[in-house]
């Protein structure tokens, strides 16, 4: 696993290798940088894997949701993601008190945002990948591009894989909405 750090000004996405698994790989095309995958097809509970650490990811709360990150196998919160009520922004939480915003940056939500305390724009989400092909109609996957303020920032790993957990959410959610409408 290569370090996020060293992704800085590459071209990198989230791919899913087959449609059908719930798993996505950080990738330049040659290097893997993170992974995701879920626990059980139905389930919200992530594991990431990146060269600083496996982490854990879940949905927790009825009315209430908010997004959880521990270090694999421990019951300490990393970082929270709580939603506002429209699901398409929310603030990062970590237990020192530093915070980051998580906005969409259009309105059709196919690009989404990490901010800082500052307002400077840490990393970017684009829906699709550069080389699109047809076999990834049916897949989930996006360009990440990372500013070079993350450089110094020791929660890169953290906030790479909760962002892109929280994206997942985010699509799940719109899929099974227009399943409900639909039906």
């Amino acid at each position: 696993m290569h370090s996020l750090t060293s992704a800085i000004g590459l071209s990198i996405e989230w791919i899913q290798p087959k449609a059908l698994a719930r798993a996505f790989e950080l990738t330049d095309g040659t290097r893997t940088f993170a992974t995701l995958n879920f626990e059980k097809q139905f389930g919200s509970l992530g594991r990431a894997e990146t060269s600083d650490g496996v982490f854990t990811m879940k949905r927790v709360g009825f009315f209430n949701t908010h997004v959880t990150l521990r270090r694999d196998g421990s019951d300490t919160d990393l970082a929270t993601y709580h939603p506002r009520w429209t699901g398409s922004t929310g603030e990062l939480r970590f237990p020192d008190g530093r915070m980051y915003q998580f906005k969409s940056a259009n309105f059709w939500g196919t690009q989404h945002q990490v901010t800082d305390a500052q307002g400077r724009v840490l990393l970017t989400l684009k829906s699709g990948v550069e080389d699109s092909h047809f076999s990834d109609i049916f897949k989930i996957q996006a360009r990440l591009d990372l500013d070079t303020a993350l450089r110094n920032n020791h929660d890169i790993a953290q906030l790479v894989v909760l962002v892109w957990y929280i994206m997942l959410l985010q699509h799940a959610d719109s899929a099974a909405a227009g399943a409900a409408v639909s039906s």
